[in-house]
């Protein structure tokens, strides 16, 4: 009898482990096949947060400028995942030093990140225009009419 048991407590074990192994053994293929490699995807990302495209673009941004920016900003307000493109639409505002003048002058930079693998699809910068329209006046509004 008490033989009989352990013969039977054998086969439950070895059939419990075969189950495993093979369910392991399914789970490695299947994800093999699904993705093309058994690393998931090649450049390693899965699921692209806002918070890793923000990351992103200030990491680009500050390879790119390093010390001249003397502060960086996310526009939070118009930031925006894009469904039709699958993008994030990243906007920053940086001041950046002039090489030649001491004073930063406002850049905004335009930053497109891809939803599905977290790579850099447009990235712009442009420099603010504020001064210039502070300093030219041509004698006419808005709409360019002659001013009264």
């Amino acid at each position: 009898m008490g033989q009989a048991k352990t013969k039977q407590n054998i086969i439950v074990i070895c059939i419990a482990l075969t189950v495993i192994v093979l369910s392991v053994f399914a789970t490695v293929l299947i994800n093999k096949y699904a993705t093309g490699s058994s690393e998931g995807s090649a450049s390693g990302h899965q699921n692209i947060t806002f918070t890793d495209a923000v990351v992103t673009c200030r990491d680009r941004t500050t390879k790119s400028y390093g010390d001249r920016i003397r502060n960086l900003v996310t526009d939070n307000h118009s930031s925006r995942f894009d469904e039709k493109q699958y993008v994030y639409k990243v906007f920053l505002k940086m001041d950046l030093m002039n090489k030649r003048e001491k004073i930063p002058k406002l850049h905004y930079v335009n930053c497109f990140v891809r939803a599905k693998n977290g790579d850099i699809r447009k990235y712009d910068v442009f420099k603010s225009d504020e001064e210039r329209g502070k300093e030219k006046d041509d004698g006419t509004n808005m709409f360019g009419m002659p001013k009264k």
